[in-house]
């Protein structure tokens, strides 16, 4: 595909996991282990992913997934089955920070709505390159400070586009984890503000330039939010500790402002 050598095998890898996952037995996808790092119970599907990123992947930097940690030792082999035996060698100390099976969830309700997220960092923590994964869709959001002078670019199949932002004023927007806050669910509802709650946090960040706005409010963890916010760079921005609110759109982006300030 010849973008840039990390996105090239990101994706790859991307395509190897569509595969994968429809492939492989459910009994497989589906098994339950430990806990991961992120605070879940790891299912077979998350594990495959990972182990999967991690061949593709390994030689870049030290693998920081939201299953097993830091993948850079034998102790971190032990949660995961599907990992070589052979440790893959970093050609540098770069980190890359993973969530392999974004929405979990949706994937074991055959819902139609998961992927991946992926931020390559250098050893000093600065984002060097991201991308978000859309399983179904087979689209990849990413973005590469190497690559066309860091803009933002959507892959589907072999065509690359501009990812730009959606001409006509988009009708929704993504409120992520509306179901523990219903009292704010009904006041952007009545201020107007259609929302939908689609299960899988990183993967809509990719979509912030096709909706009126994104918002999610909890736990604010890494392996969720690095790579949305690389590629949202341009983006309205707030942020705090356990909210976080896009848009594109100044009035909109000021107005949800307002009422989440209330609650």
């Amino acid at each position: 595909m010849a973008l840039t050598a990390f996105i090239d095998a990101a994706a790859a890898a991307v395509q190897e996991i569509c595969s994968c996952l429809l492939t492989t037995p459910k009994e497989v996808l589906h098994k339950r282990y430990s806990q991961g790092v992120g605070g879940d119970v790891s299912i077979g599907a998350d594990l495959l992913c990972e182990s999967i990123f991690y061949a593709h992947l390994a030689s870049f930097g030290i693998l920081d997934t939201e299953e097993s940690g830091l993948i850079e030792s034998p102790q971190s082999f032990l949660h995961n089955p599907f990992l070589p035996k052979t440790p893959i060698l970093p050609k540098k100390r770069n980190i890359i920070i993973i969530d392999p099976l974004d929405g979990s969830d949706n994937f074991c309700s055959s819902i139609p709505y998961y992927g991946a997220s992926l931020a390559y960092t250098d050893a000093n923590g600065e984002i060097l390159a991201a991308l978000i994964a859309n399983y179904c869709t087979g689209e990849i959001f990413f973005r590469d400070s190497n690559y066309q002078n860091g803009a933002v670019f959507v892959l589907r199949g072999d065509v690359v586009l501009p990812y730009t932002q959606t001409e006509s004023m988009p009708k929704a927007g993504i409120f992520e984890s509306a179901f523990k806050h219903g009292k704010l669910a009904t006041v952007l509802h009545k201020n107007g503000f259609k929302s939908r709650s689609l299960g899988a946090s990183a993967v809509s960040l990719a979509y912030t330039r096709m909706v009126s706005f994104v918002v999610y409010k909890g736990r604010l963890r890494k392996y969720d939010i690095q790579a949305g916010l690389f590629l949202c760079h341009d983006a309205l921005l707030y942020r705090d500790k356990q909210i976080l609110l896009l848009s594109y759109n100044r009035d909109i982006f000021n107005q949800v402002y307002d009422l989440l300030k209330e609650y």
